[in-house]
């Protein structure tokens, strides 16, 4: 029997950085279509909480 809570999967992003036509950066990164459906995210639902830990440096998304 596998547990759960100790399966990780780890994938390697770049953070695509521009500019809007102020000058302000936009920061995007996509996220796998697998992990989000496995979330259960759906286009009826797709609130989530982002989490950014400044000790850490870790960013953390639940799904809400």
């Amino acid at each position: 029997t596998i547990k759960m809570e100790n399966i990780t999967e780890t994938r390697e992003r770049l953070i695509n950085i521009s500019q809007d036509g102020r000058g302000a950066d936009n920061f995007r990164i996509s996220l796998p279509a697998k992990w989000l459906r496995d979330m259960g995210i759906t286009y009826d639902k797709r609130s989530v909480k982002i989490v950014y830990d400044y000790v850490k440096k870790t960013i953390l998304i639940e799904k809400i």
